[in-house]
């Protein structure tokens, strides 16, 4: 009997805690914040609970977006829930004030099981929580991070919805399971990319976070050039766009990159230990003895850190 599914998503939420955008892993980490841990006893609670039917048309989206394209791969799951119906009840709180007439109830998070129900017309089977905004933006993502089927991109949004709605760093980390260098650099490339390009491009499911974060390093001189980025998107996949206007801004960072180049700034650092070559886009520093050889390779292995640090600063 496929019973307390709800709170089974929160076990795996707790045995996994990966991040598998790129096939990197991150070790499990606990949910100690007291706002995270009282939002998950609540979805624990509720999953022991018998759900109710609730028509769809009682039922109005979330202001926060934890998908780009609730449509995606729609079909296969009206085809499921016909043939098996709906195993995993969605989650729902009251509506708040000022909706439409008939509405009762706001989506906490199932909005693609949903929409099938709402295909199929027939009920959606629900729980109905007392969560308040910021208890239902914590809900939301600790569902996704259970079920790890959103992309690195929507994750990033949604990071960039909990920091809009004032959480703090810590609770965004635990509730999206990431580690505090992987929120500065879905930090980084939310806000290098306009979110009109990124919704042109898509969740990308199959990119991981690099294509991300070379197209929000590309990206921004691109905009100072006055250039249409969603000119730029070419036809095809979510993936295949991303990729595609990557490579469009690389061959133009090239192109600009074989103009002829000033004669670099040299000047000796920690007392003539390093030297340093400073041009327009490149740096260089050169060892010139074995402890500042070392000194090197303890850079070499901050440099990703560095960066997403100084791209969270927005200089």
């Amino acid at each position: 009997m496929k019973r307390d599914k709800l709170a089974g998503s929160l076990k795996a939420l707790e045995a996994h805690r990966a991040a598998r955008e790129t096939g990197e892993t991150e070790e499990p980490r606990a949910l100690r914040s007291p706002a995270v841990n009282t939002v998950a006893d609540s979805i624990r609670t509720l999953g022991a609970s018998a759900p109710r039917d609730v028509a769809p048309s009682e039922i109005i989206d979330s202001r926060f977006s934890d998908r780009i394209d609730v449509t995606e791969g729609l079909e296969d799951l009206v085809a499921s829930i016909e043939r098996s119906g709906q195993q995993l009840p969605v989650l729902l709180r009251k509506a708040p004030a000022g909706v439409p007439p008939g509405i009762r109830y706001e989506v906490v998070y199932g909005r693609r099981r949903i929409a099938a129900c709402r295909q199929l017309g027939r009920s959606v089977r629900a729980h109905i929580a007392e969560f308040d905004d910021r208890q239902a933006l914590v809900a939301q993502g600790l569902e996704n991070a259970a079920r790890l089927e959103n992309s690195f991109i929507e994750r990033a949004r949604f990071a960039a919805q909990m920091d809009a709605a004032g959480y703090p760093s810590a609770d965004i980390c635990e509730t999206l399971s990431v580690d505090p260098s992987g929120l500065s650099r879905m930090r980084a490339v939310t806000r290098a990319l306009p979110d009109d390009v990124i919704l042109a491009i898509g969740p990308a499911h199959q990119s991981g976070r690099r294509p991300w974060m070379r197209l929000a390093e590309l990206a921004p001189a691109a905009l100072t050039a006055g250039r249409d980025l969603r000119r730029m998107i070419p036809e095809g996949e979510s993936d295949v766009r991303l990729t595609g206007l990557v490579s469009a801004l690389e061959r133009g960072h090239a192109a600009k990159s074989a103009a002829p180049r000033k004669a670099p700034d040299i000047r000796n650092l920690a007392g003539k230990r390093l030297q340093l070559a400073v041009d327009e886009r490149r740096l260089t520093l050169q060892a010139k003895d074995r402890r500042a050889q070392g000194f090197l390779g303890w850079l070499d292995g901050r440099l990703d850190d560095l960066y997403a640090e100084w791209s969270e600063k927005g200089d």
